[in-house]
């Protein structure tokens, strides 16, 4: 992601203009531009509202090198105690300069990043709580770096990544807690790195990635809890190798998904499996009681005949797209 930024004399403003197809969000009239005018605000003033318990709104602001472990480091906090920001809205926000919200607790209200914007370099959750409200990173855009999300517990509120944009780097949302409700990735771009979910846990919500777009990248579920909803990975292009041993869910759901690489489903607890107009030119090795199937067309076919209590002929049938 690449930008171009200009102060006023006072710098109490900042024109950012795009110099790639990402855009901006106009937060005055809810709409994408390539430029826009940010009103500044200081990091350390944001710090000296986190103290007093005021709500914290920074939204269409621009911010540099915010950090909840300097804050931390500034008032003499220990370095994992969780830091409460109340009422937060960073919707169409510009941060840079790395991010760190680690350990930050949201409380009982909804949080927004949506159409935030992360700028360049690491940007961290690590062990942020967001209590009971919905979790909204819908549009939000992290330039190159690292971003992560490990140990994260996202609550009762749903969470929205749907049409999120990742940069270079890898992507961790490592032993996260998704909570109760429904998850959506619909339309993320994750970016060039690899994606890990291990020992990440969902609840009782559906889980959509739907067209998302993982690239040629490496993805890693193993051991991740699925919980009881729906796993929607319709509609995908599947180019790396994708790590999914033990994994427990109930549908997992890759039908209409161009199946190039790889993806290891050996030793899971899935209670179906649908495959309805798959492509696979790449190879799926599964492992159930029924069977263990290593390579070639037939592990499809078995895969397909597993579900003889679930699918209908025609759905079977449907499934031999390659």
């Amino acid at each position: 992601m690449e930008y171009k930024k200009k102060f006023n004399k006072d710098k109490t403003k900042v024109t950012i203009k795009m110099q790639d197809d990402n855009e901006l969000w106009d937060l005055d009239n809810k709409t994408l531009v390539k430029s826009k005018t940010f009103k500044v605000i200081k990091a350390s003033n944001v710090y000296k509202k986190i103290k007093k318990g005021k709500p914290i709104d920074i939204s269409g602001q621009y911010i540099e090198d915010f950090s909840l472990s300097e804050y931390r480091k500034k008032y003499n906090i220990e370095s994992e105690k969780l830091v409460a920001l109340k009422k937060f809205n960073a919707e169409g926000s510009f941060f840079e300069g790395g991010v760190d919200f680690s350990y930050a607790f949201f409380g009982e209200e909804d949080a927004s990043f949506e159409h935030a914007n992360f700028g360049k370099g690491y940007v961290s959750f690590v062990g942020a709580n967001f209590g009971k409200g919905i979790v909204n990173f819908a549009h939000a855009t992290f330039g190159d770096g690292d971003v992560e999300f490990k140990d994260v517990t996202f609550g009762e509120g749903d969470v929205f990544f749907w049409g999120s944009n990742f940069g270079k780097g890898d992507i961790s949302f490592e032993d996260a807690n998704f909570g109760k409700g429904d998850v959506s990735f619909e339309n993320a771009n994750f970016g060039k790195g690899d994606v890990f979910f291990w020992d990440a846990t969902f609840g009782k919500g559906n889980v959509s990635f739907m067209n998302a777009n993982f690239g040629k990248w490496n993805v890693d579920f193993v051991g991740t809890n699925f919980g009881d909803g729906i796993i929607d990975f319709t509609s995908l292009k599947v180019q790396g190798d994708w790590d999914m041993r033990g994994i427990k869910a109930n549908i997992i759901n890759f039908s209409g998904s161009l199946i190039h690489g790889t993806i290891n489903l050996t030793v899971v607890k899935i209670d179906r499996l649908k495959l309805i107009n798959t492509q696979l030119t790449g190879k799926i090795f599964i492992s159930s009681k029924e069977l263990r199937i290593e390579k070639g067309l037939k592990q499809k076919k078995d895969a397909i005949n597993i579900q003889e209590k679930e699918t209908t002929h025609t759905e079977k049938r449907d499934q031999f797209v390659c």
